[in-house]
């Protein structure tokens, strides 16, 4: 009797250390580029890292090189983003306005921190939403890529209709 309480015993150990390998194996592992995950990446890049508000976020949108451009600047330091090559290559920066992807390139600003540009055509009459998108490439897993979005900021706009 004593000899199967044993033999269940072992039995269940064993079958607790399968379930426990299986978990471990099975679970989904966070997505990283370079040993780094997209909130690591972000503090990197912020310009002021202990700051706890998105470096994603939109700091202002101002009329930019004429008056059919803005730009919108987030406080991610413009040297880092480019010394990653998160402009093209390893990563993207672009806008989402109203619900839709609008690609768009990395300017220098005064300050240090990145601009992207976008032309007032994608702004409709009234108030428009606008968040930052910005995703990094995954070599290893191209399916499985960084990504983050900042908080809508809103825009009022005066542009007439086509």
């Amino acid at each position: 009797m004593e000899s199967r309480k044993k033999l269940a015993i072992f039995i269940i150990g064993i079958a607790l250390t399968a379930c426990g390998a299986a978990y471990l194996l099975l679970q989904p592992k966070e997505r990283t580029f370079e040993n780094r995950n997209m909130a690591q990446w972000l503090r990197i890049l912020s310009k002021d890292p202990n700051n706890s508000e998105s470096p994603l976020r939109i700091v202002q949108i101002l009329q930019y090189d004429g008056p059919e451009t803005y730009a919108a600047e987030v406080p991610l330091s413009y040297d880092l983003i480019k010394q990653h090559d998160f402009c093209e290559r390893n990563g993207k920066l672009d806008l989402i306005i109203n619900g839709r992807h609008v690609s768009t390139s990395c300017w220098l600003g005064n300050n240090g921190n990145c601009l992207l540009p976008f032309d007032k055509s994608h702004l409709n009459p009234g108030t428009n939403q606008i968040q930052v998108y910005f995703f990094i490439n995954n070599p290893s897993d191209i399916d499985h890529f960084l990504h983050a979005e900042g908080p809508i900021t809103e825009l009022i706009s005066s542009n007439s209709p086509p």
